[in-house]
């Protein structure tokens, strides 16, 4: 459980609404060993492949208690961070894929041409400060797209913004 949720006791429904993939884009001087790098390691557990690297992921996403990867730096912004790995400040960036590719079409960075590789699959969910009048919240929102899933509608919505909804990761955080 992150800082957020066990300071101010936070909720969220069972379906999530997208899947993130936490991705590490990286120097191409690093093409070689980057789909080799072992980002997932057990709590605990010293990264030997990560301590020559440096690299850094943006301050809110809290990866080091999430995926438990070691921390180095941070970056404000994602847009920062991709502009440290243009300067080549760092060997490799980590972000969520969609936004990190996103974000370098908005600096015009020809992401293609850093070697990625995928660490994890997250599920993204609405969130809620957990009180009763959320609760019924959650609650309406489950039911809901319970309704849309069964239903098709969901596909359609999620098709006219260019989502397929199939690729939602629907596993649970003890999964990963």
């Amino acid at each position: 459980m992150n800082k957020l949720s066990i300071k101010y006791a936070m909720a969220n429904p069972h379906y999530p609404i997208a899947t993130s993939i936490i991705t590490a884009f990286c120097q191409p001087a690093l093409k070689s060993r980057t789909k080799t790098l072992n980002w997932k390691l057990p709590r605990g557990k010293e990264a030997q492949d990560l301590q020559n690297i440096i690299y850094a992921w943006t301050r809110a996403y809290g990866y080091d208690q999430i995926i438990g990867i070691p921390k180095t730096l941070l970056a404000n912004t994602t847009e920062g961070g991709l502009k440290m790995l243009l300067a080549e400040r760092l060997d490799c960036f980590v972000g969520p894929k969609e936004e990190t590719t996103f974000a370098a079409r908005a600096l015009n960075v020809d992401i293609e041409k850093y070697p990625t590789k995928e660490i994890a699959k997250r599920n993204v969910y609405l969130l809620f400060l957990n009180t009763q009048a959320n609760q019924k919240l959650i609650s309406i929102h489950d039911i809901a797209m319970k309704e849309l899933i069964d239903n098709g509608k969901i596909f359609a919505l999620y098709e006219k913004w260019g989502v397929d909804y199939h690729e939602v990761n629907y596993q649970t955080p003890n999964d990963y």
